[in-house]
């Protein structure tokens, strides 16, 4: 099953999605970790420059590939 996911800035009150992914398994964490050249990983480099930590949040899981990608594009259009 999937997953969408938002990594939130948590400097912001509300804190504020920067990235929103789909996945599976441990994947939300990925963008965090070691992939250099995606965006959830340099706004991540961001926050933790600035002495942040960006928040995981799962928005919606137990999701088919393709109900993923449908609402993954839907929020990132928002």
């Amino acid at each position: 099953m999937h997953f969408v996911s938002a990594l939130d800035d948590p400097r912001l009150s509300p804190a504020k999605p920067f990235f929103i992914g789909k996945g599976t398994a441990g994947r939300a964490s990925d963008h965090v970790a070691a992939r250099s050249g995606s965006k959830g990983r340099s706004e991540h480099r961001e926050l933790v420059d600035a002495g942040a930590t960006s928040r995981i949040t799962i928005v919606v899981e137990d999701l088919t590939e393709a109900q993923a990608l449908r609402l993954e594009a839907e929020l990132i259009a928002a």
